[in-house]
């Protein structure tokens, strides 16, 4: 349970940063915005700010703001043409519609800064266990926090890479496993589990880093920007996959999945857990660009065709093609999370 309440927590913040950024870009340009929403259907918490309400509605998993002059089921008598969407320009419509995904970058970014400079960066694994993860063989055998591991079926490992790569090359098969415990040594047998999403083997236990690297301010900055640009073309790669076939859904994480890899990054820790953030808000903010009807990127292509057409879409055209966007995202989703329950309820034989 309080895995579900984190993952909607998490949810919840990158949903509110990323509207937020539609919300504060419409209002420097001073567009009138109606409703500032976390979450779909029924709204069960609101307070109104001025001229906005600040609603929460049930279903998390996602959210709007409703700007004068782009939300048709505004009455025109509501707002003044001054306080509208369709007197912007240009370029400052398309910033309107991108702000979401850049307040998410902007977002990933700083909280991946503050993760190496307060945090540092772990390199390297010890061979001591730091956490043993509930339900898998370790904890079944009783290995415990602070054990120290020596043999590996009888082959002596100085560092934690090592008893990864033969946890992972084991193919299932029992390893014999040497740990020191206190002033002792003690011997385990290990089953190995098959993990189905990663495809890997493992026994359940997370190993010291060897060296947390603190950095600088600047190195920090630098660091920041490489580990950034490298989720992000991991995030363009993956799509890039997946439109191409190469991704098949069982590797395609929907709500629960994201539910579900919550409660592991808690258990790994609270850094793992950040950077699972970052990883989410990056995502969130390529995927909304992508150009799909009902997503920003949709809006800002539709935005580009009345540009070079030099005339506007008919706003029933543009409710229409955003009508059919939505229903396929949704139907997407629940065919999504039927693989996340697969993947939860349904273990592999």
């Amino acid at each position: 349970m309080i895995t579900v309440i984190i993952a909607l927590l998490l949810i919840s913040v990158l949903i509110l940063v990323h509207e937020g950024g539609h919300f504060f870009i419409a209002r420097l340009f001073k567009v009138k915005v109606f409703e500032y929403s976390i979450g779909f259907g029924p709204v069960f918490l609101k307070k109104r700010f001025n001229d906005t309400q600040f609603s929460l509605r049930f279903f998390p998993f996602g959210g709007f703001v409703r700007l004068a002059g782009i939300d048709s089921s505004l009455p025109e008598e509501q707002y003044r043409p001054e306080e509208s969407y369709e007197r912007l320009n240009y370029w400052q419509k398309t910033l309107v519609l991108a702000a979401g995904s850049i307040s998410n970058l902007i977002f990933g970014f700083l909280l991946l800064f503050l993760l190496l400079f307060f945090f540092g960066k772990m390199e390297g694994l010890s061979t001591r266990i730091e956490k043993v993860i509930a339900n898998t063989p370790a904890q079944a055998m009783d290995l415990r926090e602070g054990d120290k591991v020596l043999k590996v079926n009888s082959q002596a490992v100085s560092d934690g890479e090592q008893v990864v790569k033969l946890i992972r090359s084991s193919k299932g098969q029992p390893l014999e496993f040497i740990v020191q415990r206190n002033n002792g040594e003690i011997k385990f047998l290990l089953n190995p589990s098959y993990h189905e999403k990663d495809k890997i083997y493992f026994v359940g236990i997370k190993l010291q880093p060897m060296l947390i690297n603190r950095y600088s301010l600047i190195f920090s900055l630098k660091e920041g920007v490489k580990e950034f640009n490298s989720i992000s073309l991991m995030t363009l790669y993956g799509l890039e996959q997946f439109f191409t076939g190469h991704v098949s859904m069982d590797q395609v994480a929907g709500p629960l999945g994201i539910v579900s890899l919550t409660g592991e990054m808690v258990n790994y820790g609270v850094t793992f857990l950040f950077r699972f953030i970052v990883i989410l808000s990056i995502n969130l903010a390529i995927l909304n660009l992508f150009p799909f009807p009902a997503l920003d990127g949709g809006r800002i292509l539709l935005l580009n065709i009345e540009k070079v057409l030099g005339k506007v879409v008919k706003p029933e055209i543009i409710n229409r093609l955003n009508y059919i966007g939505a229903l396929i995202l949704l139907l997407f989703i629940i065919y999504v999370t039927y693989f996340d329950l697969r993947r939860i309820f349904i273990k592999p034989s």
